[in-house]
């Protein structure tokens, strides 16, 4: 902008409804739930355009160094792929499906009950990424900086995804390998709706 010239001003009730507003085309337009499969009320719809797009603006802002700039873009903000809470919420949800989908009565005592059977190499990276969720969380604090328990997070996310890939989970090759999977599962879905919940972020059941 040339000098002496307005910025532009944006309110914050706008920009907030803007991103809420992106959030539903980008997570709950008709295309991409029926290709996954998912059917939701119009009240969930609403529920999950307001999570995602809310944790979206605080994501965006806390993600970042706190001394440097960064590109506001609430389209990008909100995609369910790249370093968005988007994703993370994405790969929480993702999870919890899996346990459903699992038919077993997993309450708190039943997953604890479970031993780990860590076969392949994606499922020893996830576990050992989950075990530093609390030195990422003391370094955050420590250095008064959110932006390291965001890229944990993110990491995290991505090494589920990577998990979820390359690891059958309720196809897996034995009682004993499918139990293992699933607590991975939980132990991953517990650490990012954790992690994300410092962050003033919330998640939901299914995106």
């Amino acid at each position: 902008y040339p000098p002496g010239a307005k910025w532009p001003f944006i309110g914050l009730e706008t920009l907030l409804d803007e991103a809420v507003d992106r959030a539903y085309q980008a997570v709950c337009n008709p295309q991409r739930l029926q290709k996954a499969g998912i059917k939701m009320s119009d009240d969930e719809k609403r529920h999950v355009a307001a999570v995602v797009g809310l944790g979206a603006i605080k994501y965006a802002d806390l993600s970042h160094n706190r001394t440097s700039d960064y590109e506001f873009n609430i389209e990008k903000m909100v995609q369910l792929e790249g370093n968005t809470s988007a994703y993370i919420q994405y790969m929480v949800a993702r999870s919890k499906s899996i346990l459903r989908r699992s038919g077993l009565e997993l309450d708190a005592a039943t997953l604890g009950s479970f031993a780990l059977h860590l076969q392949q190499p994606a499922e020893r990276d996830l576990a050992l990424q989950l075990l530093q969720f609390e030195d990422a969380l003391h370094q955050s604090v420590e250095e008064y900086y959110p932006s390291v328990l965001s890229s944990y997070l993110f990491g995290v996310a991505k090494q589920f995804a990577t998990f979820f890939d390359q690891c059958h989970v309720l196809n897996a090759d034995s009682p004993e390998l499918l139990r293992s999977r699933l607590l991975l599962c939980h132990a991953a879905a517990c650490v990012l709706s954790q992690g994300l919940n410092l962050l003033g972020i919330g998640v939901v059941e299914r995106m």
